[in-house]
């Protein structure tokens, strides 16, 4: 999704104010080796590392189960992989954009971007929805930004920070990566 979406994410919690006994937060999920996650979409063959056996027949080569980064169809499949947990939470799938997602019990807005997660919705929900995240994947970083004291103050996602203080919701640009893309051009 483009940055829009995420600042629809944070308007949402504007929304909901400083000192709100069950304020709105913000969860940023980051996924770890992402693409093992799902199933190899392809056959892959690769060669063994020397010095490994590769099985009973000791062929010298493995056929990958699970998607590998790099490989054509590797994020195509974790993407479906991403979706069947979803739905299976009960998530609905925007039907103009597949990397969005609504749960209407819980009132999450969630959208994917390749390995990272970015969901808006109540506190509680968001604290519901952590431990069912490191149920169904190896989380790297499962954080929520929220005024409520227990919560941290600020995240970054796609580099990108989003904060929150007593003057409300705040979202810049990384400047390290701004000025990275400024000597890019």
């Amino acid at each position: 999704p483009d940055v829009w979406f995420m600042r629809f994410q944070i308007n949402r919690c504007r929304q909901s104010g400083w000192g709100n006994p069950s304020p709105r937060g913000i969860c940023v999920v980051d996924i770890s080796v992402a693409f093992m996650h799902a199933d190899a979409a392809e056959e892959i063959i690769v060669e063994v590392p020397p010095g490994v056996k590769s099985g009973p027949k000791n062929t010298g080569y493995w056929r990958l189960l699970k998607a590998l980064n790099g490989t054509r169809k590797a994020s195509q499949s974790f993407q479906d992989f991403c979706a069947t947990i979803l739905i299976k939470w009960r998530f609905v799938r925007n039907m103009h954009n597949p990397a969005v997602y609504y749960h209407w019990d819980w009132d999450l807005n969630l959208e994917i971007h390749g390995d990272d997660f970015l969901i808006d919705g109540p506190r509680e929900a968001l604290l519901a929805l952590g431990p069912e995240f490191n149920k169904e994947f190896a989380c790297k970083k499962l954080l929520i930004v929220s005024p409520h004291p227990d919560d941290l103050k600020e995240a970054t996602f796609l580099h990108r920070r989003i904060s929150v203080d007593e003057d409300g919701w705040h979202e810049e640009i990384d400047p390290t990566y701004g000025q990275n893309l400024v000597k890019q051009q």
